[in-house]
């Protein structure tokens, strides 16, 4: 009997030490160490601090409304992408690259791998529930999406028709992703079923950018100046007849802070401002005072009518306060790369 208990608790003892050493490698293995200097409130994010991703990794944070940046490096594939639910941030991009970090400890970043074979292009939350679409160079870029529904601790994934490149969550269950030869798919299931909307645009459109800023106003932009609206959530959508000579030529950027006014950015410096939804536009070049005219914007943010951002090509960053009238060059340089997401986290208490 003796030998018994000792053989048995033995196991246990060894049991528990492997255990013990595959939590420590787990954690080495997906836990990434960035150093942010200055002081504590570093360590957190909130509503006058920003995140821009891009290029070979970097990984840009400003705790000054935008006036100063820090710039790091995440690893060393390209970043297209950016999302946050209510206490998380993610970045994806390139060889199936996500990472998390929780929003009151930016040092240390969580890492996912879909697979060296897929390129994150799009991830939306909204609360806990979330989206990111990928395609598979396995597959000839056939776009797979995968969704969370506890805040990225697992993922579940499926395959969706066309080659996706954005996506907006309305709500848990309703999102809308566009794509490729002016795709816009529609889940109302939380991606269980998906609804393909009938094209309003040619098969050689891109649509590259989407957003709600309400439960049923939402827009989309692409290629060829294309600006499209819906009005009940996505359910029917509306091509305005719009010109390159009020809009970018491509537009790859769309930020509305109210479902009035809006703002839309693209190739070769192209900048255009509604105040009526998307009616009429007032177009600029972001070249006085700023980089030069040959730069793309590839995402913009604006906190609200007045205060934004753009970042683009050549690590361009720019700030406006008077809704685009005016912008100050916070560029970070560092070569010919670029910057292709930007996000404004929302408050931590």
């Amino acid at each position: 009997q003796y030998n018994y208990y000792k053989v048995k608790y033995s196991y246990i003892y060894i049991y528990i030490y492997i255990l013990f050493i595959c939590m420590i490698l787990s954690c080495q293995k997906s836990t990434t160490n960035i150093i942010v200097p200055g002081n504590n409130n570093n360590s957190k994010l909130i509503n006058r601090n920003l995140i821009a991703v891009g290029s070979d990794g970097t990984i840009s944070f400003s705790f000054d409304t935008g006036n100063t940046w820090i710039v790091r490096t995440l690893g060393n594939s390209t970043f297209y992408a950016a999302g946050q639910s209510d206490d998380r941030i993610f970045v994806g991009g390139e060889n199936g690259n996500l990472f998390w970090a929780n929003k009151s400890a930016l040092t240390e970043w969580q890492a996912i791998s879909f697979g060296s074979n897929y390129t994150v292009w799009a991830i939306t939350f909204y609360g806990t529930k979330g989206y990111i679409i990928a395609t598979d160079a396995n597959t000839d870029g056939i776009s797979t999406l995968f969704y969370t529904n506890d805040n990225g601790n697992s993922w579940q994934n499926t395959t969706v028709v066309g080659t996706l490149s954005g996506a907006s969550a309305i709500d848990q269950n309703n999102v809308v992703f566009i794509g490729e030869s002016g795709v816009i798919t529609v889940t109302r299931d939380g991606g269980i079923s998906f609804t393909q909307i009938p094209p309003l645009v040619n098969q050689t459109i891109l649509l590259r950018a989407v957003g709600f800023p309400s439960s049923n106003i939402g827009y989309i932009v692409g290629d060829d100046s294309t600006f499209i609206k819906t009005a009940d959530g996505g359910n029917t959508w509306t091509l305005y007849d719009a010109s390159p000579s009020f809009l970018p030529t491509d537009i790859y950027a769309l930020s509305f802070p109210t479902t009035d006014t809006g703002f839309v950015a693209g190739l070769n410096g192209g900048f255009s401002k509604t105040t009526d939804g998307g009616k009429s536009f007032t177009k600029t070049i972001l070249s006085n005072g700023t980089p030069p005219a040959n730069n793309t914007t590839f995402a913009m943010y604006f906190n609200n009518t007045k205060l934004g951002y753009l970042v683009g090509t050549n690590y361009t960053i720019l700030k406006t306060t008077d809704g685009g009238k005016t912008w100050v060059d916070k560029s970070t340089g560092g070569g010919s790369g670029a910057y292709y997401a930007i996000i404004t986290p929302a408050i931590v208490n």
